[in-house]
């Protein structure tokens, strides 16, 4: 699941400390009886428990000579981006979400509520070198992976590189590995309906 990138985070933080002002030492924070906005019975009834396959990521791992092809849910919405993988208890190796970010940024995800670990493959874009071939805009990299346990209690730890970050491709845990994929791998996503 999206969680912000630290420079909105941080911006959204210092706001909601400034209209606050003292007043936010006042709220009981322990006070379970306070009624939120959204609550989790609410949240899992909105995040499906499949989403329509909306892309394909083909990754072209070194060392191989094959190409491995993921079938993917995009979250394009916020909504999409905030349910995530919330409340499925598994993925198949066939399938994964991704998290497009236009333009690139420094991006943090977290594993609130997602019951299975995960293998988040961190992407960047491919400077385009050669202006005459429009074909090689939408060039991607693997930037990083890190595999990220289930987490049910807050607080949640984050997870995100440094440097900017074009789509974040979630999986099941250990997919990664298993095709092979590392730092530098080369990729192509398709999303198969316009945006």
């Amino acid at each position: 699941m999206y969680f912000g990138s630290p420079k909105a985070w941080t911006l959204s933080v210092l706001g909601v400390a400034l209209l606050m002002g003292n007043c936010a030492w006042a709220i009981d924070m322990g006070n379970d009886s306070l009624e939120r906005p959204e609550s989790l019975s609410q949240v899992s009834a909105t995040c499906p428990q499949y989403g329509e396959i909306t892309g394909e990521a083909t990754f072209f791992p070194r060392g191989s000579s094959s190409e491995v092809v993921i079938n993917l849910e995009i979250a394009e919405t916020q909504p999409q981006q905030r349910c995530g993988l919330m409340f499925r208890d598994r993925l198949p190796d066939n399938r994964g979400m991704g998290f497009p970010f236009d333009p690139p940024e420094q991006v943090s995800f977290w594993m609130k509520d997602v019951p299975v670990a995960l293998d988040m493959v961190f992407v960047t874009r491919i400077p385009n070198n050669r202006p005459n071939r429009p074909e090689s805009k939408d060039a991607y990299k693997v930037l990083d992976i890190i595999t990220a346990p289930p987490c049910a209690n807050d607080p949640c730890p984050t997870y995100g590189p440094a440097g900017q970050v074009a789509w974040v491709i979630e999986l099941g845990e250990g997919r990664a590995e298993a095709m092979g994929l590392q730092k530098g791998d080369r990729l192509h996503i398709q999303r198969s309906q316009p945006q």
